[in-house]
């Protein structure tokens, strides 16, 4: 296993991102701002700055911001396996 990490990523209010899978277990803090957040049709839910959430690897979600989010992102992927896979 290979951890990978990606630096804080902000987010426009109403942006609607793809669904897609993470390639390993993917941790994501919200450090600022809020968002929808959809996990394998499990019913939506807020998520606010200060929250933690844990996806399982090819877990597919969703996210909707509702304000500008910033986000610290922490995937442990295979080494050589693609950290997100993008559901057509």
């Amino acid at each position: 296993m290979q951890p990978t990490r990606e630096w804080p990523q902000a987010g426009r209010a109403g942006d609607l991102r793809q669904d897609f899978r993470a390639g390993g277990h993917s941790f994501a803090w919200i450090i600022e701002g809020s968002e929808v957040y959809t996990v394998d049709g499990q019913p939506a839910r807020t998520v606010k700055a200060g929250d933690l959430l844990h996806e399982e690897p090819m877990q597919m979600h969703t996210t909707e911001n509702q304000s500008p989010v910033k986000l610290l992102v922490l995937r442990v992927v295979e080494k050589g396996k693609p950290a997100t896979v993008r559901v057509p």
